[in-house]
């Protein structure tokens, strides 16, 4: 942020700050948020059982289907989301991974059924001829 380059002797400088930082107490309030394991059981439940409505109750899924791509459309979320992925695939291998995971996954016959089954239907909705004969 500050323009200057880490060289060796910097990186040991603000090494050495961080660790008296730390032994003065300046990190004392910032742990980790600490969950009650019966809190985060009851949570748990709550999101399978939500997931098992889902798969039947088309309303409910339809709901929370909305409430995601609401989330997922905002400026703020996206960026967030940009950063993670970019992060994530400058590590070594990463993107290699990536493909042959996608290679996987595409083998699957069911996921191709689903993936093109998407396709024809926002195919057949964009067309205008059929949209005004409607």
């Amino acid at each position: 942020m500050s323009g200057k380059r880490w060289t060796a002797e910097r990186r040991a400088q603000f090494s050495a700050a961080m660790t008296q930082r730390w032994k003065r107490g300046d990190y004392a309030r910032r742990r980790p948020a600490e969950i009650d394991p019966t809190d985060r059981a009851a949570g748990s439940a709550r999101m399978r059982k939500l997931n098992f409505r889902m798969s039947y109750d088309e309303t409910l899924k339809a709901k929370c289907v909305r409430g995601q791509v609401r989330v997922r459309r905002s400026p703020a979320y996206r960026a967030v989301q940009s950063a993670v992925l970019t992060e994530i695939m400058a590590r070594p291998g990463m993107r290699h991974q990536a493909r042959m995971h996608c290679v996987q996954i595409n083998k699957n016959p069911r996921t191709r059924k689903r993936q093109w089954a998407t396709r024809r239907r926002r195919a057949t909705a964009r067309r205008p001829s059929e949209m005004t004969s409607a």
